[in-house]
């Protein structure tokens, strides 16, 4: 094993992994794979703990407590710094649900065990958006930590055989974890990205090498070759990879081998390293890298911050420079102020053990504290004002009757609204989930009844998957379950058909909205072209309606609810709150984005003979309303609220009787 003394060039690769991840998180162009500089982290983290335990093995000085306490100085005084920063900020600019959402995200992080909350909520199709989440990074922190409670103890008990037995078992440990990454890159995706084991490959990299790297060659050519060779697979990922990437699996290989090669390259006396390894030394790069950790820490809440004084997930470009500024600022603050003393040094003396424990035990009990406290108060809504904070609550919540019914199978006992035979059959995804409740309503007091068919992401199409939903969603077959269920037993009912028909066929998510954009496929699993989405929808939805009309069901299609591209309830309880303005959504942006899929239906009810109503008639007029008063008509920026559909169905329906539609005002002049 080679000696690890301090290396200038590695504080530059810690520069050449958290700038990108930064840039890309700012969205600044340019860097569409940043999000590999996680991954290098990984592998100099593998490498430079490895060969730090496994020189105190071969002297026999090994102490796991002694492990730990290096730990805690090194990641807990600038993390328990950052979750006070967002709890104080929080305190000003959250919502109840927002700090809500960050109390539970803080003990999770504090507990490194971030990265299995964020895997376990990604799951929810309804899950706040992780965009507006201001501890969302520290996922790699508890990876990390979860890789160390383990591997210290594994290295302490194979360094008790040879060393091929050492690298051996190392090594399979790292292939188990590589194989199991690639298979999950297509079916679990999420966990493939949080969850550690399939993570565990890219620390082992670094680990391999600090422990082999005497076995390698050791000449100025390879070493020069690996050097050159390791910049440009980085820089290759980094410029090539981006949000669509299968990734980490094979995706994340070039940056870990990059990594490696680099870091090997350089592993040699300061006269002869490379020439890529010496531009990595340079004091620039090696300042950036030495506050690489604290910049990780405090870029994202700045830029969250950003988000939400925006008012959207998309922040302008000078915005996103300013952050980045302040970041840069803060991280040097942190490793100067906060970082070091708890580190010690020649100038300051060292934290003794029982203190550094002790600071640990009581600061990230105390923000565990606070992180209970608004969890268990809902947020502190008393913030917002009694009125505001309930208004705002009812504004977001969904009704049990929707979260009960909605995602149901076709072969399950159907969700029955009303009582007697269904007049109404509501198909559809969570849009028309958002109608159930209004729906109940509706049918109860006519003294009539609907059954309800709706899944997430699952529009009423056949023949289209969704190959961007991970797990069991195969909206083909739920569609096709529902279409034999209205033929078997809903013959004579009118069926209600809605999805978010601008989403998929303008196959992308609107602006200012998070999250990935749909990948739509045919029934037999082969992908479509972007330009075609429009098409294949067309074509899915007049399979749907023709096989209806020939049942002789009445079919009424609704067009899509219009995109706002910020959430109501936020907007609104902000307004209120802090005075912030409110947005505007003009009705010539609402039909720029939802003009193709309006045509489609158009297109589809020509053909077809069925009936056709349209929510931007009663919510668009030259601005699109979101609210009625201080009441959202949506719960976020695409759903309808409880409101907002307790007021729009029953005029959808009778309109779609009479023929008729009125727009009921603008949304400036409702506020």
């Amino acid at each position: 094993m080679a000696n690890i003394g301090y290396r200038r060039d590695i504080d530059g690769l810690r520069a050449l992994a958290v700038v990108p991840v930064v840039l890309n998180h700012a969205g600044i162009p340019g860097f569409p794979g940043g999000f590999i500089g996680v991954d290098i982290f990984f592998v100099i983290s593998g490498y430079l703990i490895t060969g730090i335990l496994a020189r105190e093995i071969e002297r026999d000085t090994f102490s796991i407590v002694h492990f730990y306490e290096r730990r805690a100085r090194r990641i807990l005084p600038a993390l328990g710094a950052v979750i006070a920063a967002c709890f104080l900020a929080g305190w000003f600019f959250l919502l109840p649900d927002e700090m809500t959402t960050l109390g539970k995200n803080a003990i999770a992080a504090i507990a490194f065990v971030s990265n299995v909350a964020f895997w376990w909520t990604a799951n929810d199709y309804f899950a706040e958006s992780v965009a507006l989440q201001p501890l969302l990074h520290t996922w790699s922190l508890s990876v990390e930590e979860q890789f160390y409670l383990f591997f210290p103890i594994l290295l302490w008990f194979l360094a008790k055989f040879s060393r091929s037995v050492l690298l051996v078992s190392i090594a399979v440990l790292c292939a188990l974890s590589f194989a199991a990454s690639i298979w999950a890159t297509e079916h679990a995706p999420t966990a493939n990205f949080y969850l550690i084991f399939f993570r565990i490959w890219e620390l082992g990299f670094g680990s391999l090498l600090a422990l082999g790297s005497a076995n390698l060659p050791h000449g100025r050519a390879a070493r020069e070759i690996g050097s050159a060779l390791g910049i440009a697979l980085i820089v290759g990922s980094i410029v090539t990879l981006d949000e669509f990437s299968d990734f980490p699996g094979l995706s994340a290989l070039p940056a870990c081998l990059g990594s490696t090669l680099l870091i090997w390259a350089g592993s040699t006396e300061k006269a002869g390293q490379p020439f890529f390894n010496r531009l990595l030394a340079l004091k620039p790069l090696v300042g950036i890298g030495l506050i690489s950790y604290s910049l990780y820490l405090w870029h994202w809440p700045v830029l969250v911050a950003a988000r939400i004084f925006e008012q959207s997930v998309t922040i302008p470009l000078d915005v996103a420079l300013l952050c980045i500024s302040l970041s840069v600022l803060l991280a040097w603050l942190s490793w100067r102020f906060v970082e070091q003393p708890f580190r010690g040094g020649p100038d300051r003396p060292q934290l003794s053990r029982k203190q550094i424990f002790g600071w640990s035990a009581a600061s990230m009990g105390a923000l565990s504290a606070v992180g209970a406290a608004m969890i268990v108060t809902g947020g502190i809504p008393a913030r917002l004002g009694n009125e505001a904070g309930a208004r705002y609550a009812a504004n977001v919540a969904r009704a049990p009757i929707e979260v009960d019914c909605i995602n149901r199978s076709p072969d399950e006992d159907p969700c029955i609204l009303g009582g007697g035979s269904p007049d109404y059959v509501l198909w559809g995804d969570s849009h028309a989930g958002s109608l159930i409740p209004a729906l109940q309503s509706y049918v109860t007091s006519r003294g009539q009844s609907a059954v309800v068919f709706t899944k997430a992401a699952c529009a009423p199409l056949l023949g289209v998957l969704r190959l961007d939903q991970e797990g069991n969603v195969n909206c083909d077959v739920h569609n096709r379950g529902v279409l034999e269920r209205i033929k078997t037993d809903y013959s004579d009912a009118t069926v209600i058909m809605l999805g978010r028909w601008a989403l998929l066929a303008e196959g992308e998510r609107y602006i200012g909205e998070e999250g990935v954009h749909p990948v739509i496929a045919r029934a037999d699993g082969l992908e479509v072209a972007l330009e075609a989405y429009p098409k294949v929808v067309k074509a899915g939805l007049s399979g749907a309606v023709d096989a209806l009309a020939g049942n002789g069901n009445s079919v009424i299609v609704v067009k899509g609810i219009p995109e706002l591209g910020f959430g109501a309830p936020g907007v609104l309880a902000r307004h209120e709150w802090l005075g912030w303005d409110l947005p505007v959504l003009t009705s010539e942006a609402m039909q720029e984005r939802q003009g193709r899929a309006r045509a489609l239906i158009d297109n589809v009810a020509s053909e077809s003979g069925v009936s056709v109503i349209d929510p931007a008639d009663y919510l668009c007029g030259r601005v699109c309303a979101y609210a009625r008063g201080k009441e959202a008509l949506y719960r976020d920026d695409d759903h309808l609220s409880r409101s907002g559909a307790d007021w729009l169905l029953p005029q959808l329906l009778r309109d779609a009787e009479a023929g008729d539609s009125k727009f009921p005002g603008e949304v400036l002049d409702t506020l």
